[in-house]
Order: structure tokens, then C-alpha cells, then sequence
């Protein structure tokens, strides 16, 4: 598990208030295609997802 997938995971256990080592016990036990889903939902219940696009919007402007 890399750093931003940690973080994701702390961040999520706080928004869910759920135990973090709970969640990463339970992360760890997925596969690659599960954790693919689960990364997906989390960031979207988060609300991270507007960040990342705004984000990418912005390296295309400045690439122009």
C-alpha cells in the first residue's frame, strides 16, 4: 500500500467513523479488481473527485 492509498484509507475511516485498522485489515484482504471499485466509491463519497478533475483541467491549461 502506497502513501496515497493511506491516506485515502485514514481520511475515509474518519468520514465513515470507522477503525482504521479495521478498514486496512479489510482493504488488505481484497484483490486488485475489488480495491479498484472500493478507491473509486470511496474518493466519490469523499467528494474528492472534483479536486482530481480540477486538478487535471488545470495541467491542460498550462500546457497549451
Amino acid at each position: 500500500m502506497n502513501q496515497k492509498t493511506a491516506k485515502l484509507l485514514r481520511s475515509y475511516a474518519t468520514y465513515a467513523d470507522m477503525n482504521y485498522k479495521e478498514l486496512k485489515k479489510w482493504w488488505n484482504s481484497l484483490s486488485w479488481r475489488e480495491r479498484t471499485i472500493e478507491r473509486k466509491r470511496m474518493i466519490q463519497d469523499l467528494g474528492m473527485e472534483e479536486e482530481v478533475e480540477q486538478e487535471t483541467t488545470e495541467e491542460e491549461e498550462e500546457s497549451e
